[in-house]
């Protein structure tokens, strides 16, 4: 009996040590696992740590970049920009573009000059009106026209050269004196656009422009006529400027042959036997007087605060 007890007991015993042995097994293979968990999460970890990097340079690229931009506007937003044009004048030019309607007529001038006489006007009407012509050009200045009569009797002399015109007495005619002004002034604003601080530029108006409100002497002398300006050595300090103006106005001398109607009325009509300007056109036409370009320029080197007009500049207003 005791033997059997003995032997249950022992073979309790191996069981347990068996028992053991497998925990133990147990217990070695989950430790062998824990590495690779470990490892992962390692691996997690330098990845968000890479992505954070990553995010980082991308962040800074991104500074970097509108930093850059900033610059960059900064750099644009300072640049000057040169204005060329304003208010018909030009600094990228360098004349004033003539008038077609100018051009036109000289170059028919000088077709029809000495063509013969038109139909209609025989020897003896063409003595007769060069009667008229040259009682004006001797007897114009007797009644207040002294530049109508030096006028025709340029036309007279028959050679087509220039004729300088006296800007002084020109401007003396309360209208051209008035559209003296008004050009002037547009080119003060122009230039007050154009000018670059700095430097010194020359500035050009873009075309001629015309103008047919002469009365009285100078009326009969021109008629209507162009206006250009010439600017030139023109500087700017902010709001002060300083330039030299030339004023220029041109005119062809010639008589149109569609008006019929006396030059003059009254008692002037009768001694000029009431002359036409269709008439005298022909003495043109036949070779006995010349169509010829009259001109004239004055300069005035000034300097101005933005916004004067020029009755606030001299000499403009004299």
């Amino acid at each position: 009996m005791k033997k059997a007890i003995a032997l249950i007991l022992a073979f309790v015993l191996i069981l347990a040590l068996v028992a053991c042995n497998n925990g133990s097994e147990s217990s070695s293979s989950s430790s062998s696992r824990r590495p690779s968990h470990s490892s992962s999460s390692s691996s997690s970890e330098e990845s968000s740590i890479e992505s954070e990097s990553s995010e980082s340079e991308s962040t800074s690229d991104s500074e970097s970049s509108v930093e850059s931009s900033v610059e960059s506007s900064e750099e644009s937003s300072s640049e000057v920009v040169v204005i060329t044009e304003a208010d018909g004048f030009s600094s990228a030019i360098t004349r004033v573009g003539k008038s077609d309607d100018r051009m036109k007529q000289m170059a028919w001038s000088n077709t029809i000059y000495g063509k013969g006489a038109a139909s209609g006007y025989d020897a003896s009407n063409l003595s007769s009106i060069k009667s008229s012509a040259k009682f004006i050009a001797t007897g114009g200045s007797l009644v207040s026209y002294k530049n109508a009569s030096a006028f025709m009797k340029h036309y007279l002399n028959n050679t087509g050269e220039d004729y300088i015109i006296d800007m002084e007495s020109f401007l003396e005619d309360e209208n051209a004196l008035y559209t003296r002004n008004a050009e002037l002034n547009r080119a003060l604003r122009a230039c007050e656009k154009l000018a670059v601080v700095g430097e010194e530029i020359n500035v050009y108006q873009k075309e001629e422009l015309v103008h047919h409100n002469l009365q009285g002497d100078w009326h009969y002398a021109i008629g209507s006529y162009f206006t250009a300006i010439e600017i030139t050595n023109l500087t700017s300090t902010g709001k002060v400027y300083t330039a030299t103006f030339t004023y220029k106005i041109t005119d062809f001398y010639n008589w149109d042959e569609a008006k019929s109607d006396a030059i003059f009325s009254g008692f002037l009509g009768t001694l000029t036997k009431n002359v036409s300007p269709k008439d005298l056109a022909q003495l043109h036409r036949n070779g006995e007087a010349k169509d010829f370009l009259s001109r004239g320029e004055i300069s005035y080197t000034v300097s101005w605060t933005e916004g004067q007009t020029v009755s606030q500049i001299l000499p403009f207003n004299n």
